[in-house]
């Protein structure tokens, strides 16, 4: 099967979006639409004309569908077809969207027009099939597809993102409520920063303990130091924590994957993957 993913932009005073026409092998169609404006967040937003589906059975050959399934077990709160995320050119995390393919068919083949990503706060923009933001390391995908980088490419042709033979892998798809097992892939906005997050890149040179963590984190630095600090989940959420003397309460969050960024008054930045347990 082959997906056709073209982008064109529609552009109204600070809303940016691109619709996404996606076809297969045989000729069937979805579309998605996908954004961003300074209002705009990571659920359903009727404002900006975002429709929850989710009372609407999946397409048994193919379905093309954002959600947050990945993130809930498979128990989405919402199904869409279009989502308009957070500004990505005005804060300092990278708005996500999770792409859910149900196909029969692979491989998938995606196009898009490269050239309305040459602009500095989305030229760092990717698809990938596993969640962008410090994690491109982690390598072993089910996909053939790592990322690709939107503004450099105006195509890719991937496989799914669950390999049957290999087995359910919960970092790269999720069981779905009528127990049809589904790949999932990103897409996210950002300038050139995102595209050099991951663990050889990441500056952190202080005494930091301990990760995983269950209650508080402590990081060796005064907050004199300290311009802000956030905790982002792998959604790119930013999580509201306290700091003081040196140590972040997580005790609120739930478990899983974040990274810390440590934004200090002399200008530099740190950053720490982190497991919650």
């Amino acid at each position: 099967m082959t997906i056709l993913l073209s982008f064109y932009q529609i552009s109204e005073a600070q809303t940016f979006q691109f619709q996404m026409f996606l076809e297969d092998a045989i000729g069937n169609k979805d579309t998605l639409t996908i954004g961003y404006d300074i209002n705009g967040t990571e659920l359903i937003d009727p404002s900006f004309g975002e429709v929850n589906i989710i009372g609407t059975p999946l397409d048994s050959i193919f379905d093309v569908r954002i959600s947050d399934a990945f993130f809930n077990n498979g128990n989405a709160t919402f199904n869409t077809k279009k989502q308009i995320l957070p500004d990505s050119c005005s804060g300092w995390w990278f708005p996500v969207v999770s792409i859910d393919i149900k196909s029969k068919n692979w491989p998938v083949t995606a196009t898009w027009d490269n050239s309305l990503f040459n602009i500095e706060c989305r030229e760092g923009s990717v698809f990938t099939s596993f969640h962008p933001g410090g994690w491109w390391d982690v390598g072993g995908f089910p996909s053939d597809l790592n990322r690709v980088e939107l503004a450099n490419e105006n195509q890719a042709t991937f496989t799914s993102n669950y390999n049957p033979s290999s087995g359910y892998d919960e970092n790269y798809a999720y069981i779905h409520s009528s127990i049809d097992t589904i790949p999932v892939f990103w897409m996210a906005f950002g300038d050139s920063a995102l595209l050099s997050l991951g663990v050889e890149s990441i500056s952190f040179d202080i005494n930091s303990y301990p990760n995983p963590v269950k209650d508080f984190f402590y990081i060796d630095i005064q907050n004199h130091l300290v311009k802000d600090i956030k905790v982002v989940d792998m959604m790119g959420r930013i999580k509201i924590v306290d700091f003081k003397n040196g140590y972040i309460d997580l005790r609120n969050l739930n478990s899983g994957h974040y990274m810390i960024m440590i934004n200090r008054k002399d200008g530099k930045m740190q950053n720490l993957k982190i497991i919650k347990e």
